[in-house]
This record gives structure tokens, sequence and C-alpha cells, in this order.
């Protein structure tokens, strides 16, 4: 009646067999040469599926999200495009001490610093994550160390993945990293216990010889005196 013009505008309709369906409607009014107006032209495109499809997949991802929170190991899911990690749990972002959610994995800069495993700094284009959004290489179990600014290092296990769509095109690249601290404790522990173990084993070796030939030259003086005795009888 006024003129207005409307662009794919959602509207729900009552549908004839009783369902409520969503539209995307867009109107617009029919003028003649003197911008009267004589009619109106409307679209409707039935946009019912779609909406389920999205709340669908909104509940998904909601499901998906709080199940990937609770995951005891650290997950993080990088745009390929941006390199920004658009998703992390709680237990990555307490590894990273809880980082700025607009970091990048296309940098070196940030508090906390990788490490190869010969301890020297790695370079931001050899973090698996980058590798697996920019060349779709995939990583698993890769020991590395992360550094923090206070000079605290931690060995960590790192595998990485690149997320295609139905085209082969990588989108986005997933990380799962371990911290395996305690690991390395044990393994560092059980180590000392090897060396100690073989410390005393050596030592038990040496104690063993000596007694031996103490035994031998015991069994050897007696032998000679029970001959002795048994010539002088």
């Amino acid at each position: 009646m006024h003129g207005e013009v409307t662009i794919d505008e959602e509207v729900d309709i009552l549908k004839a067999d009783g369902s409520i369906g969503t539209f995307l409607i867009s109107a617009s009014p029919i003028k003649n040469n003197k911008g009267e107006i004589i009619g109106s032209m409307e679209i409707d495109n039935d946009i019912t599926s779609l909406k389920k499809m999205e709340r669908e997949l909104t509940t998904t991802k909601a499901s998906l999200e709080a199940i990937i929170n609770q995951m005891p190991v650290c997950v993080a899911i990088a745009e390929a495009t941006t390199g920004n990690i658009v998703m992390s749990n709680q237990a990555h972002n307490d590894l990273f001490t809880d980082p700025d959610p607009a970091r990048t994995i296309f940098s070196n800069d940030g508090d906390v610093k990788f490490l190869n495993p010969d301890m020297t700094p790695m370079v931001w284009e050899e973090y698996p994550l980058t590798k697996a959004v920019m060349s779709g290489s995939t990583s698993i179990g890769s020991e590395a160390f992360l550094k923090y600014r206070d000079g605290k290092v931690k060995p960590i296990l790192t595998c990485a993945a690149p997320v295609k769509d139905n085209n082969g095109h990588i989108r986005a690249g997933v990380s799962i990293i371990v911290d395996i601290t305690e690991i390395k404790n044990h393994e560092r522990k059980m180590q000392e216990k090897i060396q100690e173990l073989t410390h005393l084993n050596s030592e038990l070796h040496k104690y063993a010889y000596v007694t031996s030939q103490d035994l031998r030259e015991s069994m050897k003086m007696i032998s000679t005196y029970l001959q002795f005795i048994e010539k002088s009888s």
C-alpha cells in the first residue's frame, strides 16, 4: 500500500497441512508511468528444510563444542585462510595460559613458544597445525616443547590433521596436544632406577668375584691342611 520494498524477510506461515513453514519473502510494488501503484510482485521461497538443517547444525555444533571442551587433551581448530584459532577447549587454553582468541598460527608471536626436540626455536611454518592447513600434511605423535615467558619448559606430544571439504579443499586444521610432563618425569625416574640397579648389579658381580676368590683360597688352604694332617698320621 505504501510502495515499500521487502527483500528476503523471513516469515513463519501456517501451511495447508497444519504445519508451520518458514518462507523467505521479497516483494516490491508495480507502478505505472505516473508512479502510481497498480499492483505488486512477491517472491516466496520455502526455506523450511534449510531452517531445520540450520537448527540441527546449531545443536550438533553445541554438542560437539561441549564434548571437545570436556576432553582432557588440548584441542584446537584453525581456519585455513587466516590461520586464526576459531575453536579451542579449556585444556588448550590452560596449557597456553588462556591465550587471545584472535591469535593466529601464522606467526611466532605470543607468550608461549614452540621448541624443537633439540630445544631450538621452532619457526611457525613448522608448527604441526600450520603444516596441516598449508600443505595438508598429517602429524602423529610429534614430540616438541613449549617454552613460557618465565623460562619454564613443558614437553608435549602433538598430532595435527587437515579438515577438507567435499572437493578436497583444505578448510581448516585440527590439532591435539598432550602435556607429557608426568610421562617424562616417570621415564626419568625409571632411567635413574635402571642406572641404580645397573650400578648395584655391577657391584654385586664385583663382590661375588672377590668372595669367590676368597672361597677358593680358603678351600685351598683347608685342602692343604687336611693333606698335611693325613700325611702326619
